[in-house]
């Protein structure tokens, strides 16, 4: 080797295992020492268990000695970290296996590419290399065809072209004739010639005599030590041009991401079907709970809670005439000039002067008398009371300048007044003994979910009067404000100016404000704590569709380690192997998240036909993918941090999985 120092040398190597019970330990190599050059041809050769798997291992730093020394082109191998080790087998092996090692998700072409894609170049530059080696070794027809649809000769070729993907300094065979026939193992064995020829060091592990003898050196192992050995042997021959591969640029890793997480979808339906299915199902389940279970709530307390206390005046301040209890001053007259002081304060909607008193209503000339309330107000009792007409109309502005006596009843009237049958619009009634004609009658006002008869009663019972003809039967003295806020979250703000204008107008003692606020505050502590009731209530499905994903992850991790060992074998970093399974368990979750959040909708359509109130918010959507998606990533970090740290050579062993 004229003195050049070796590529690769073991120095007193030595590999035990524990045996299957954990008891004793088994040596698969003893005590080896051995140089290898630049460019060599070298067959390992020895019966079966003899160490000539556990060798190339340790050669191409899938695994490690448990004593001695290995160092790669001068370098320690021994103290490199995971990762270090996962960037040395990228940029100096390629592996060649006996069952060839390919992925069945993937094409051949995208087979080749792995380890250049673990390696960071960019997927055009990728692409093309790969499809270069596949038709310089026969296969650009087969490069779009997945590894099931090839024979044995073509699957190995395949995992040549990816041991020569990021140039393939080293290739490292273990029995790779074994698995093909004749003709098939003659022709890779020329192949792995020709590379050795080119500069290539490649390395055969083979208990083939016929394989061996092809090589320019022979090493023989027995019971895991070297038993023989002949003279390095490395022929002229050019010098090894790695090829120049590109990396991605930032643009390009987040498109892979995404292709990433779109070919884990698509590979995991195809491979998994039933598993990926179970867990999209789990997690639709918890977003459809969720979603459906806040909209129902919040439908709820919004057309029932809200606006049962906006009714009762969770938006007004009622200005009243008196002071404290006990006060003897003389309470103050209010009058239009109030009101229009009123209407120039900020966050001021409506100001209305009303009177308001009970008296004894009766249908002319038929029936008992009633009891009810009857206000007095100005034309725009409609926008007052919030709901609209059964029949008839308001009174209007005129009316009440007329002073004419008409009357908007509320229906609870209209039913202890009139019989069904009976159209009281135009009929006359007795208020307080003074005749009035209806003029309209005001729909029943729904409560919503919290609808009652005391309710029914409270909005429906009153009779409605124009502003002058009920001052004359209530007196001026029951005359009051009403004023009505733009934004009631500021209604205490407004109240406090509205009491520094009055008072600068009436004095303190002549008039007192109240408002309701407390009822907005109890309203919105009733909706936080009913949306927080329900919103756990969904959370638990959601979390139940986040073990349901940890469940089947566990069972891809299982399934699914020869394929991690194949990965790891063409350069995956522990974070690569981590990544790909939170991204295949974000794109099943969003799956499912999406079509949680599609059937929560139909859902919520059919309870509004029934007609029932929902109400979901945007936001609350968004919530609950992303956090379908966060649970289902968040349940799958542990099996994938399992995956990470699995032993690449154990996993490669493991005949179970999809490969």
């Amino acid at each position: 080797m004229s003195g050049a120092a070796p590529l690769m040398a073991l120095a007193g190597v030595s590999r035990a295992f524990s045996d299957a019970e954990g008891g004793a330990r088994v040596e698969a190599l003893a005590d080896v020492s051995l140089t290898i050059g630049e460019g060599e041809f070298v067959a390992v050769v020895g019966a079966s268990g003899s160490g000539k798997s556990t060798l190339l291992n340790i050669l191409g730093c899938l695994d490690r000695p448990s004593d001695g020394a290995y160092r790669f082109a001068g370098d320690d191998v021994g103290g490199l970290d995971a990762d270090a080790r996962a960037r040395l087998r990228r940029e100096a092996f390629g592996f060649v296996f006996q069952d060839y090692c390919l992925l069945d998700a993937l094409t051949a072409r995208e087979n080749v590419e792995l380890p250049a894609k673990y390696a960071g170049v960019g997927r055009a530059a990728r692409a093309e290399r790969a499809t270069r080696l596949l038709e310089s070794l026969g296969l650009a027809a087969r490069a779009g065809h997945r590894p099931p649809e090839l024979s044995g000769g073509e699957q190995q070729r395949v995992a040549i072209a990816r041991a020569l993907m990021n140039g393939g300094r080293v290739i490292l065979a273990d029995e790779p004739t074994g698995a093909l026939d004749t003709a098939a193992g003659e022709d890779l064995v020329q192949r792995l010639g020709a590379l050795a020829a080119a500069g290539h060091t490649v390395v055969v592990a083979t208990h083939d005599a016929k394989v061996a003898a092809k090589a320019a050196r022979r090493v023989v192992l027995r019971d895991g030590r070297v038993v023989e050995e002949s003279a390095p042997q490395v022929a002229a021959h050019p010098t090894l041009t790695q090829p120049a591969l590109p990396a991605r640029r930032a643009w390009e890793r987040g498109g892979d991401l995404a292709r990433d997480a779109w070919g884990a979808l698509a590979a995991a339906w195809r491979h998994r079907r039933l598993g990926t299915t179970l867990s999209a199902t789990s997690v639709a389940i918890g977003v459809w709970s969720l979603v459906v279970l806040l909209g129902v709530t919040g439908g709820g307390l919004r057309d029932g809670l809200e606006s049962a206390i906006l009714h009762m005046g969770a938006d007004t301040i009622h200005v009243m005439r008196g002071g404290r209890a006990g006060s003897a001053v003389e309470p103050a007259r209010f009058d239009l000039a109030d009101a229009a002081a009123i209407r120039a304060l900020p966050n001021v909607s409506a100001v209305e002067l009303s009177a308001r008193g009970r008296l004894m209503v009766q249908r002319a000339g038929a029936g008992a008398p009633l009891e009810t309330s009857v206000e007095a107000t100005d034309a725009n009792v409609s926008e007052h009371e919030d709901w609209p007409l059964r029949r008839g109309a308001f009174y209007t502005a005129d009316d009440g300048a007329a002073l004419a006596p008409v009357a908007v009843i509320g229906s609870t009237v209209r039913d202890a007044l009139f019989s069904p049958e009976d159209d009281p619009v135009g009929e006359q009634i007795l208020v307080g003994g003074q005749p009035f004609v209806v003029k309209g009658v005001l729909a029943p006002y729904e409560a919503g979910f919290l609808g009652t008869q005391s309710l029914d009663w409270l909005y429906n019972g009153d009779v409605y009067v124009p502003l002058g003809t009920g001052l004359a039967l209530l007196g001026d003295k029951s005359l009051n404000i009403d004023v009505r806020v733009a934004m009631p979250a500021r209604l205490e703000q407004t109240a406090r100016r509205l009491h520094s204008l009055l008072a600068g107008r009436h004095g303190l003692e002549t008039f007192h404000l109240s408002t309701r606020s407390g009822s907005m505050v109890d309203w919105a502590r009733a909706q936080s704590l009913m949306q927080a009731v329900w919103g756990t209530a969904g959370g638990v499905a959601a979390l139940l569709g986040g073990f349901g994903v940890l469940a089947v992850t566990v069972i891809s991790v299982r399934a699914r380690r020869r394929e991690i060992g194949i990965r790891v074998a063409a350069g995956a970093r522990r974070r690569d192997i981590l990544g790909q399974f939170l991204w295949e368990a974000a794109a099943v979750s969003l799956a499912g998240a999406l079509l949680g959040a599609t059937g929560s909708a139909a859902t919520l359509y059919a309870i509004s036909r029934i007609p029932a109130p929902v109400a979901v918010s945007p936001l609350h959507v968004l919530g609950a993918l992303a956090g379908a998606i966060a649970v289902g990533v968040l349940f799958s970090l542990l099996p994938a941090l399992r995956a990470a740290r699995l032993d690449p050579v154990a996993a490669l062993s493991d005949a179970a999985g999809d490969g």
